[in-house]
């Protein structure tokens, strides 16, 4: 309780009374080939991976096109309001002029910089890839994990459900006589031993489905 306090950011002690949310367990999702798709869109971290993949590769875009020739063109017009006209034909003059500007002698700069611009988009696409496959590879096991947890829950429930049939029969054996009291506790025992491993059983199955839903980026 004093965990859950500090999870829930409470600086005060508060008493709970823990429940049962009843004995239905829902399956875990048949489809794992959807929940891997559905991982690769909802993930948050892939998505920043992403986007700041896609940033590189514009910025190194962007690096290697300082390489390329620059043109400027620049113009003028006016007009002359007062002349004389057998020095002017028309009242109105312009000019237009081209600039190429070719980037030669700067030591290579640009040429280094678009080098590393290029190879840090190589690197954000790889981490990008890896990313990717860690998502697979986690979506697939933790629903591994899920599938054989559920698994165990109907397994320990039967464990259990024998266990409570054992102990009514060691309880009519022995009221009638037929056995000793270490029979009856023996069977009191496995009951409690099977209750106990069925509760693990379902804390695991609900601990794999969070994990389950966390890799794949779904909201609790």
């Amino acid at each position: 309780m004093a965990v859950l306090d500090a999870i829930l950011g409470l600086d005060y002690q508060v008493n709970y009374e823990l429940i049962d949310d009843g004995p239905t367990i829902e399956q875990p999702p048949p489809e794992i080939e959807q929940l891997v798709q559905q991982g690769l869109r909802q993930r948050p971290d892939l998505q920043a991976t992403m986007y700041s993949q896609q940033a590189a590769v514009k910025f190194s875009r962007a690096e290697r096109d300082q390489l390329l020739p620059s043109i400027e063109a620049s113009g003028t017009a006016g007009i002359v309001p007062i002349r004389p006209d057998q020095y002017y034909l028309t009242n109105w003059w312009g000019a237009i002029g081209v600039n190429v500007n070719i980037q030669v002698f700067n030591g290579f700069l640009f040429t280094a910089q678009a080098k590393e611009a290029s190879i840090r988009a190589q690197a954000a696409t790889e981490q990008t890839r890896d990313l990717k496959d860690r998502i697979v590879r986690d979506v697939r096991t933790a629903w591994l994990t899920a599938n054989t947890s559920y698994q165990r829950v109907g397994v320990t429930a039967e464990l259990l459900q024998e266990a409570n049939l054992g102990l009514k029969l060691a309880q009519a054996r022995y009221q009638i006589g037929l056995s000793s009291i270490v029979e009856l506790n023996q069977a009191e025992y496995q009951q409690t031993d099977a209750a106990i491993q069925n509760a693990n059983a379902q804390y695991q199955y609900r601990l794999a489905l969070a994990t389950l839903n966390y890799q794949v980026g779904t909201e609790p």
